[in-house]
Formats: C-alpha cells, sequence, structure tokens
C-alpha cells in the first residue's frame, strides 16, 4: 500500500511562496534622481535649464510621472546658506486658463502660509518666453521672508521659479534673479 506523505503539499506550497518572494525583491524599486552640482541644471522632460550661480546647492531634484498634475510638484530646490540662507524652488502643475495665479500663490501652502502680494504682478522675459514676476512677502518660521515667483505657463502646465529671501536681502535678490538670467526653454 502506497500512501501520499501529507506534508509535501505544505513543504512544496512554502518553497512557491519562498520563489515568489524572492522574484519580487529583485524588481527594480523607483528611486529619485542623483543630486547634482554641475553649474547647468538640465530638465530634458519640461524642456528647460539654467545656470546654476556659485555658492548653490541641490537640495533636491524630481522627475514627475507621466500625465496631467493635480498638485503642484518640485522639480528642483537649490539652497545657499553664505552669507544668507535663501532658496530657489522650481515646481509646476496643472491650472486651468481661467485660474487667478496672484491668489493661487497666496493661499497655497508651500513655504508656510500667509503669504501677501506686496507688488502688482510685473511682465518679465526670461529665455525667450514671457512669464509673470509676482512679489509676495511672509512670516515663515516667524522670519520676514520675501517670495518672488516668476510663473510661465504652457497651456494647463504652469511653472514656478519660486525665489525666498530675508527680506531686505538685496545680494540674494540678486542672485536669484541670476538663476532666471541663464534661463533657456528647450521645448515649444
Amino acid at each position: 500500500m502506497n500512501r501520499l506523505n501529507p506534508s509535501w503539499p505544505r513543504w512544496l506550497s512554502l518553497l512557491m511562496v519562498l520563489l515568489l518572494l524572492t522574484a519580487s525583491a529583485c524588481q527594480p524599486k523607483p528611486r529619485a534622481p542623483a543630486l547634482d552640482n554641475s553649474p547647468i541644471y538640465v530638465n530634458r522632460q519640461e524642456g528647460f535649464e539654467l545656470l546654476v550661480p556659485e555658492g548653490w546647492f541641490q537640495q533636491s531634484k524630481t522627475e514627475l510621472p507621466p500625465g496631467p498634475l493635480d498638485k503642484e510638484r518640485t522639480l528642483v530646490l537649490y539652497r545657499s546658506l553664505k552669507p544668507t540662507p535663501a532658496s530657489l524652488d522650481i515646481s509646476c502643475r496643472d491650472l486651468s486658463e481661467d485660474t487667478d495665479i496672484g491668489d493661487f500663490l497666496a493661499q497655497r501652502k508651500r513655504s508656510g502660509s500667509g503669504w501677501t502680494r506686496i507688488k502688482p504682478p510685473e511682465q518679465v522675459q526670461y529665455g525667450g518666453k514671457s512669464g509673470t514676476r509676482y512679489t509676495l512677502k511672509g512670516k515663515p518660521a516667524g522670519k520676514s521672508t520675501i517670495a518672488e515667483i516668476v510663473v510661465f505657463r504652457r497651456g494647463e502646465r504652469v511653472y514656478f521659479f519660486g525665489g525666498y529671501y530675508s527680506e531686505g536681502d538685496t545680494l540674494r535678490r540678486t542672485q536669484l534673479r541670476q538663476f532666471l538670467d541663464g534661463l533657456t526653454w528647450t521645448k515649444p
């Protein structure tokens, strides 16, 4: 009489589970792009590049997911700490043509809240494209801060080039504008 070993199916099941776990562990995991402190930031996906002033370092960088952007996403964040802290945050989001960008900027939650416009919007030209500069004032972390945000629109996609610096710091304002002086759009 030949009896089947009742532990055989359990052992085979365990082997199958181990093989599946091993195979799934070998799948590539999503990774953030490597930070790069080269003198030129290039974003081929969105079609622009810019020169980075000396003394600024890249703190974060992201590649966008495919499809529409229903929330704002940072593309790259640069900081400089000396002589005083400042940052350049380049982000984008899809917004309808009838969105009031000034109201959107004052109400968004990036870099704290409580931002108010202190100047009327100013038409500017960088890299051969027209944009609008919005100047806001806020107190993130209790310190009086200026945000100069230059906005470019390409259809539904809106790009925010936001420079943040201490109120009265004209050196940082100049450096942040140098970023935009080095802007080149590589896609129409």
